[in-house]
């Protein structure tokens, strides 16, 4: 699109010297950059000496590239996606996946879609969809529902572009206006069964992994702490 933004040249120098207004405070302070919370989730040398690439060429960066990739792909498995989601408990409810069951036909059928277009927007749409993960994919604890976050909005055009290509698919006007119902009703239970599971379930087999119970010690319990030369309190729940 190098051609529109130079037509709107006020907005695309904006735009740019926002961006690189932004790139510039990193380089006076690397600090502001994450970088100090990067050094916290990077591989450690003996994730890295693990892996089947660095025993065949005894090189780091090698071993680094297949960790990377790993994490990648793990983005891509039933499991974190339709299944339970992120492993910890704080990104997920863990009795759902990260997308909904339908979008496992959606998905595939999008992409597809977006392939045969061979538009400026489909590859946009494409490129979107398959960097997302790689920002989680560089630290450890991958899959990573936060870490690929950028995801949201790339999964859902590419499911939303499945969607209206099947709606395509079928020709007949009477079987499209059942298939949209049929459609919005499998959405709904979806949805539905979400908010149980979230509201109802995970609150309760899940409250340790968010501290719960710590506060009431202190309110319930301050009155008493002054009877007791010493009070210790468990850090098994963080």
């Amino acid at each position: 699109y190098s051609k529109d933004l130079l037509k709107s040249k006020v907005v695309t120098s904006i735009g740019l010297l926002v961006f690189f207004g932004f790139i510039l405070i990193n380089i006076v302070n690397p600090d502001l950059s994450g970088i100090t919370r990067l050094d916290q989730v990077t591989f450690n040398i003996q994730e890295v000496e693990s892996t089947y690439l660095y025993k065949l060429t005894k090189r780091q960066k090698v071993g680094i590239a297949q960790l990377v990739a790993e994490n990648y792909l793990s983005h891509f498995t039933p499991r974190f996606l339709f299944i339970s989601g992120d492993a910890n408990p704080r990104h997920s409810i863990q009795t759902v996946g990260e997308l909904y069951y339908y979008d496992a036909l959606l998905l595939p059928l999008g992409i597809f879609f977006l392939v045969k277009n061979k538009s400026k927007w489909s590859w946009l749409v494409l490129v979107w969809f398959f960097l997302a993960p790689l920002p989680a994919a560089i630290a450890t604890e991958a899959p990573h529902a936060s870490r690929s976050m950028f995801a949201i909005g790339g999964w859902q055009i590419v499911s939303a572009t499945g969607f209206f290509y099947l709606l395509f698919l079928i020709k007949k006007s009477n079987m499209r206006f059942w298939f949209i119902v049929s459609s919005c009703l499998v959405f709904f239970l979806f949805v539905d069964n979400y908010f149980y599971k979230y509201i109802w379930i995970y609150p309760t087999q899940y409250s340790s992994d968010w501290q719960y119970g710590y506060m009431k010690i202190f309110t319930d319990y301050k009155n008493d702490f002054g009877k007791y030369s010493r009070i210790i309190i468990s850090d098994q729940d963080g």
